[in-house]
């Protein structure tokens, strides 16, 4: 499956907010952007992206600074790119960060009588000598460590020099290609041929909405078929980075993508539509759409207590939204089900236990934007071996007492729960 990613927000200069930020959305990593003052390669350490990581159970990517142009017509100015381009590469084999993304910048141009033209495109063969520098001095920094600069299209790569300069790049294994979605929609997706006659080579999407020429949108909010690019995306295993630039709307972009993760877990799962009274109202709903305004569909989370006073947790799956956290059990009611036995069938499902239902009873009803949440509390003893796990959903299972629970969710370990403490105190 895909890791989705966050940008660098201006909303969150701080480092290890950011990392917070992704563990708490559930995503896999933050790409740290260099145009940013505080992450210059001489300014980010290894040891400390190494702890984060630990930490918080995300990685990093990294966007280098978006004004490099090591084929500079100054030698001095191109060093220095260059110099930076090798010190990134340095920091990425330290610090475990698999992929580097880059720009190509179309250069200075000059303004003719009847045309625009390209200094790079006027002397070509200077600026693809300096770009097969540039790729043999960085292919010979990132040697069998499997790092990848990844380039990305910007304004097209419809100039020949441009054209040219990739597929030089990509003579070496070190290069791939990002495809940043948004951009090519803005330019009528121009690259998109480009890109898909070299798709063996990408490794890196930035997904976007836009409408038009008006991108960075939240994931919804636009015109963009977003399902084909995320098809090419799970073809081409690529991390795709959820590129908004605000909070709020990486928020939105998350629920977006958790519902299209719906779709392809269970596109055939019909659910009940209940009102805000929490009354079916005779309509289904596919998982994984969008809901129509003031439509809810049923959640249940279980809650299974043994008589220690200890809960029954289980670990979501890497590679599963929230991966590697600690939760209760729970999932969405079938069309047909009550919510007693929905509970029982999700329980069933996820660790192979039978509950009593004389042993349960509901101890919350929560109604939030989309969705009810019924709480259900078994007070039943189970021994872990007989539990069994469902590869791609859970990968382990433990009890723990409500300071364990506590300091799990204390810890960014345990799946967001706004209601914990309302539960524990039973």
């Amino acid at each position: 499956m895909i890791d989705f990613g966050m940008p660098t927000l201006i909303e969150v200069p701080d480092l290890e907010a950011g990392a917070a930020l992704c563990r708490k959305l559930g995503l896999k990593f933050m790409e740290i952007n260099m145009s940013f003052p505080q992450y210059q390669p001489e300014q980010l350490d290894a040891d400390k992206l190494l702890r984060l990581r630990e930490k918080y159970g995300v990685y990093f990517t990294v966007h280098i600074d978006e004004s490099m142009d090591p084929c500079s017509v100054n030698p001095g100015i191109a060093g220095v790119y260059l110099d930076t381009a090798l010190k990134t590469v340095e920091l990425a084999k330290k610090a475990g960060i698999p992929a580097l993304n880059m720009h190509l910048l179309r250069g200075i141009y000059v303004t003719l009588p009847d045309r625009r033209t390209y200094v790079y495109a006027e002397n070509m063969d200077f600026y693809l000598s300096k770009m097969r520098e540039f790729r043999d001095k960085v292919t010979e920094a990132v040697g069998d460590s499997g790092i990848k600069l990844l380039v990305e299209n910007t304004d097209g790569f419809d100039l020949p020099f441009l054209s040219a300069a990739v597929d030089l790049l990509l003579e070496s294994p070190a290069f791939g290609l990002t495809l940043d979605v948004g951009h090519d929609h803005a330019i009528k997706n121009k690259d998109l041929p480009f890109v898909l006659a070299r798709k063996e080579r990408l490794h890196h999407m930035h997904l976007h909405d836009g409408l038009g020429a008006n991108v960075h949108l939240a994931l919804g909010d636009g015109e963009i078929d977003k399902d084909s690019f995320l098809a090419l995306a799970k073809e081409r295993r690529c991390r795709v980075v959820l590129e908004t630039k605000t909070v709020a709307a990486l928020r939105r972009s998350v629920a977006w993508t958790n519902r299209w993760l719906n779709r392809q877990c269970s596109p055939d799962e019909i659910w009940d539509v209940y009102d805000s009274d929490g009354r079916k109202t005779g309509r289904t709903h596919r998982r994984g759409d969008q809901l129509g305004e003031g439509e809810l569909h049923l959640v249940l989370h279980c809650w299974i207590k043994n008589s220690s006073g200890e809960f029954l947790l289980t670990r979501r799956d890497p590679e599963k939204s929230y991966g590697g956290m600690w939760e209760s059990v729970g999932g969405s009611a079938l069309t047909g089900e009550d919510s007693l036995t929905a509970a029982r069938r999700e329980v069933k499902e996820e660790t192979g236990l039978t509950l009593d239902p004389a042993k349960g009873r509901r101890v919350l009803r929560c109604v939030r934007d989309h969705y009810i949440c019924d709480v259900w509390l078994f007070e039943q003893d189970f021994d872990l071996n007989d539990v069994s796990l469902q590869p791609g959903e859970t990968c382990g299972v433990m009890y723990a007492s409500a300071e364990k629970i506590r300091a799990l969710a204390a810890d960014d370990s345990f799946v967001p729960n706004e209601y914990l403490e309302e539960i524990l105190k039973y």
